[in-house]
């Protein structure tokens, strides 16, 4: 039989591009039997698959010269065949023909095949296909159906095929490598035994720069001094398994460039922020817990060059390590200090009395993280007046001439705390009175301003005529009780003169009444009710009834706070 020279072109053509074709014909014009399967066999991408047949039998319609049933065969990758052995990750063309039918058909369905493949869905074709990379194991019952017309309608016709997905023939894929400039790499694929090999240059599965004599499982590139990829093919079974690509970079080691602070103090409960910068090639960042070094204490998703740290109520350390493949530096030691807020643990004495011209220590303490102290005049709280000077635990205050409030005040930048008031109660004494009252010459003279003196001589010491509220320098008289008598009642009546000017601040005068059976008599007894009287320049009154027991009264005075 001759065939055209253009026919041929066409064969040399598909032939150099897809490989070994195998055509089987029977009296069928080739140039009608060609056609078909190249354009199917193109757009399913099957250039890149190195184990495949592709068998033509006998057209349909008018070039039909063979008798027999019509069928549909399996073309590749097992002419004839009802099954199809393949693997997970395995390239695979599943290619059929509808034989021995009149017409052609108009559309194809197909269902029952695994994940991973596609149907190329031929129209008004004799021959389909399934075709790409399986990614489930297990046995498959794939039915494939010719329809009469385009829309999957009419006459139809059914064969099912047997497809066996194996587990995946590559285990392990190569991976990608970091190296530095000038390097080699070693790189590898498990396939188990039984399995042949061909490594390549390139994107998987671009066969265009194989690799002479790169046959084995394992592979070590050349000094390489730019990015290179590399992949490898594994023939397993009659099963092809391309390996995905392995990119082989150039880049540097890792380097920390900025480390975290050193040393940090925060608020109790509260977080800090800790960060680094780091050079080299793509290197990732783990935060440790504890002294630089030490990981046996990873923080969970700390993997930024920044890092929080949760809410910390104790003194804590931290670091990071960067890495790449070309290996890891460390950062120093991130110490975080925790600054506790003040407490008073120890208050001021809540009252102290003085003497006017007198002073006092006030005394505190505090718990907290180095506490600031602040003295301040008043009512606790109150911020109004600061005393001066004055920002130690303890305070020494000035000599006082009136009664005064304190109180102190803890601070940090944790916060701060308030003692409770120290009141400080200033009472006169008889000599500020008598500095007031006597001349800086009389002064001089204790016959005259002495306590027991009695210049002006009524009989009543100075320091007597101080305490009733009387002028030394100026005859008086006691304040004695006035009586008088009516019927047979006994009146007993005095002034309570307060306590009041120089020589009497803090200071009440009392006065309390007391009788006796004898006026020489060493006990002398309170009268009910007449005790402790706070002058205030009122006149009192004590009465009682006459009888026949004699009786005497006396009127003690006394100044107190």
């Amino acid at each position: 039989m001759h065939i055209p020279t253009h026919v041929l072109a066409k064969i040399r053509a598909i032939s150099s591009r897809l490989g070994s074709l195998l055509l089987l014909f029977q009296r069928t014009p080739v140039v009608q039997m060609l056609f078909p399967e190249a354009r199917l066999l193109s757009s399913a991408g099957v250039g890149e698959i190195t184990t495949w047949a592709v068998a033509t039998v006998v057209g349909l319609g008018a070039y039909d010269s063979v008798a027999g049933a019509t069928t549909i065969k399996q073309l590749a990758p097992e002419f004839d065949s009802t099954s199809v052995t393949t693997a997970v990750g395995a390239n695979l063309s599943f290619v059929f023909q509808l034989t021995n039918y009149t017409k052609t058909p108009g559309s194809w369905t197909v269902t029952g095949f695994p994940n991973g493949l596609v149907h190329a869905d031929a129209k008004s074709n004799t021959i389909d296909s399934l075709s790409g990379i399986p990614t489930q194991t297990g046995t498959f019952t794939v039915k494939t159906k010719a329809w009469h017309n385009s829309n999957y309608s009419g006459d139809s016709f059914t064969a099912n095929f047997t497809m066996i997905v194996g587990s995946a023939i590559i285990s392990n894929h190569p991976q990608d490598v970091l190296i530095a400039s000038g390097d080699t790499a070693n790189l590898s694929v498990s396939a188990g035994s039984g399995a042949s090999y061909q490594w390549y240059q390139g994107n998987s599965p671009n066969t265009g720069n194989l690799l002479n004599n790169k046959t084995s499982a394992s592979f070590t590139t050349p000094t390489l001094t730019g990015t290179t990829r590399y992949w490898v093919r594994v023939t397993k079974n009659g099963i092809v398994s391309d390996s995905t690509t392995a990119i082989v970079s150039i880049g540097t080691a890792p380097n920390i460039t900025t480390h975290p602070a050193i040393s940090t103090t925060i608020n109790s409960g509260g977080a800090a922020t800790l960060s680094i910068a780091a050079s080299g090639t793509s290197p990732t960042i783990q935060w440790y817990r504890g002294a630089s070094g030490n990981t046996t204490i990873p923080i969970a998703n700390a993997t930024s060059l920044s890092f929080t740290t949760p809410s910390l109520t104790t003194n804590t350390s931290y670091w990071a390590k960067v890495t790449n493949a070309l290996g890891s530096d460390n950062s120093n030691t991130a110490s975080i200090a925790i600054r506790i807020p003040p407490a008073i643990t120890t208050q001021p004495a809540p009252t102290t009395t003085i003497n006017s011209g007198g002073s006092v220590t006030l005394t505190t303490a505090a718990s907290g993280t180095s506490p600031t102290f602040q003295w301040y005049a008043g009512i606790s709280g109150n911020t109004s007046t600061p005393v001066a000077g004055e920002t130690l635990s303890t305070f020494n205050m000035p000599s006082l001439t009136a009664s005064r409030n304190y109180w102190v005040r803890a601070s940090n930048l944790a916060g701060s705390a308030d003692s409770t008031t120290a009141s400080i109660t200033v009472l006169d004494t008889f000599s500020v009175w008598q500095n007031s009252t006597f001349t800086v010459g009389q002064l001089a003279n204790p016959a005259i301003s002495g306590p027991t003196a009695d210049p002006d001589g009524d009989g009543i010491a100075n320091q007597n005529e101080y305490i009733f509220g009387l002028l030394p320098l100026s005859s008086d008289v006691s304040p004695s009780p006035v009586t008088s008598l009516f019927s047979n009642q006994i009146s007993l009546s005095f002034i309570a003169k307060a306590a009041s000017g120089t020589g009497y601040v803090g200071l009440a005068r009392r006065y309390s009444l007391e009788s006796a059976d004898a006026l020489n008599s060493v006990i002398w007894s309170a009268v009910l009710g007449y005790t402790e009287i706070i002058g205030s320049n009122q006149t009192v009154t004590y009465s009682t009834a006459t009888n026949a027991t004699r009786r005497f009264y006396r009127l003690s005075v006394r100044l107190a706070p």
